[in-house]
C-alpha cells in the first residue's frame, strides 16, 4: 500500500525560556521620581521640601493638597530674589521643556538661571488665579552645564501653590 502524506504540521521546538532576572535599578526609585523628569521631588510626593533649597531661608513653605489631590508646595516669598530652588546638571546647547501646575495667589515666577546664579535663561510668569493652570516654556541651555530652577516673586513678594514641576529633554 501507499503511505498517505502526513497532514500533521511539524511541531516547532519550544522557545528557550529566559531565566527570570530581576531588574535592579541604578538608584532607588521613590514616588517622587517621575521617569523623564530631571528634578528631584518635583511633585512633592515625599511630603517635604527634599531636593529643594529655601534660599536665605526667607520663604515660607508648607506641604498642602496639590494638583490631582496629591501633595503640592505652598510657597510665599516676602521679597524679590527670595527663592525656593533646585540645581540641576544639564547638557550644553540642548533644548529642555520646563512645566509646572500652579494656583497662584499673587504673581509668581518660575525662573531658570545659569548654574553660576548670574543670568536668567527662561521664566514662566504664573498669573494670579484660583484655578489650577499648567504653564510651560522651552529653552536652550547654551554653554551651561548646570542650571537653577526656582519659584520667586517680584519686589512685593508673592504666593502660590505649585505641583508637578518637570524638567525634560
Amino acid at each position: 500500500g501507499k503511505e498517505e502524506p502526513s497532514t500533521d504540521e511539524p511541531t516547532p521546538d519550544p522557545e528557550p525560556e529566559e531565566p527570570d532576572t530581576p531588574v535592579v535599578p541604578d538608584e532607588p526609585v521613590s514616588e517622587s521620581d517621575v521617569p523623564g523628569n530631571m528634578l528631584v521631588n518635583g511633585n512633592f510626593a515625599t511630603g517635604s521640601l527634599s531636593g529643594w533649597e529655601n534660599l536665605y531661608n526667607r520663604c515660607t513653605t508648607s506641604i498642602v493638597e496639590g494638583y490631582n489631590s496629591t501633595y503640592g508646595l505652598q510657597v510665599t516669598t516676602p521679597n524679590a530674589w527670595d527663592m525656593v530652588r533646585q540645581k540641576v546638571n544639564v547638557d550644553t546647547n540642548t533644548d529642555y521643556e520646563l512645566s509646572i501646575w500652579a494656583k497662584a495667589g499673587s504673581s509668581m515666577t518660575l525662573l531658570v538661571k545659569d548654574g553660576g546664579d548670574t543670568t536668567n535663561i527662561a521664566q514662566i510668569s504664573l498669573g494670579a488665579g484660583s484655578e489650577w493652570t499648567k504653564y510651560s516654556v522651552t529653552f536652550n541651555t547654551g554653554d551651561n552645564t548646570s542650571i537653577y530652577v526656582g519659584m520667586m516673586a517680584g519686589q512685593t513678594g508673592g504666593s502660590a501653590i505649585v505641583d508637578d514641576i518637570s524638567l525634560e529633554k
